[in-house]
């Protein structure tokens, strides 16, 4: 979904969501294994919708491709062809995206470390489910690097399927959900959502400009809702 700032010198109306905890680089930064691996820490301390309702991969995927301005997902097609991409090319881009990590003993090492997981081993394997299927289970399975054959593996997931890879990442204080904000976004900046054009904004605390809401409006735990 793409995200702004609010400009103070225009009223919006918007409902407030939540207070960015932490927040991830850039999405074009993801070609660093420290800045893969704090997004994908940041993936595995969601909390809404709670991890036994969503698969948390699946979460992420769909909070990196939020757009109301671009084609849908589903509908979005390789310049070579009028045919749209399917499911399984969607899922096996995203999964080339995170093999720095899954093929990666270093990047795998630094994730483990990071979530504590192994203090919690079956919610990190539990962590690595995606569209049916469990990553990691797939990969000791298979002995080696994932999907490298597979259709749509090779289709650059950031180029293909995200619109604007200078935003980031932010996980909420309140109610631990993902989020996609704009890329000068802070820790501590208030997150909004604009319901006329779909999408988040952000402000500094406090400094909300001309920003219209009413009482009842006022919500928090906005979370990309999975399709478990």
């Amino acid at each position: 979904m793409h995200a702004s700032n609010i400009s103070p010198a225009q009223p919006k109306r918007v409902a407030f969501v939540d207070s960015i905890a932490n927040l991830s680089d850039p999405l074009s930064s993801m070609s660093s294994m420290f800045s893969l691996v704090y997004l994908l820490t940041l993936a595995y301390q969601v909390r809404t919708p709670l991890p036994a309702d969503q698969e948390r991969l699946l979460t992420l995927m769909q909070t990196m491709t939020m757009s109301p301005t671009s084609t849908p997902l589903e509908e979005r097609r390789p310049s070579t062809t009028d045919r749209p991409y399917t499911r399984q090319e969607i899922t096996n881009s995203f999964i080339h995206f995170l093999s720095p990590v899954l093929n990666g003993m270093a990047g795998m090492l630094e994730l483990l470390s990071s979530v504590d997981a192994f203090s919690r081993p079956e919610d990190f394997r539990e962590f690595w489910s995606l569209d049916r299927s469990n990553l990691i289970r797939d990969f000791i399975e298979s002995g080696g690097p994932l999907r490298r054959c597979l259709e749509g593996y090779d289709v650059p997931f950031l180029e293909a399927f995200v619109q604007d890879p200078t935003c980031r990442i932010a996980l909420g204080k309140n109610a631990g959900a993902l989020m996609l904000v704009p890329g000068d976004a802070q820790v501590g900046d208030d997150v909004w959502w604009d319901e006329e054009e779909e999408r988040f904004t952000v402000t500094r605390p406090g400094d909300h400009g001309d920003l219209h809401f009413e009482e009842e409006s006022w919500r928090a735990g906005l979370a990309v809702r999975s399709a478990t």
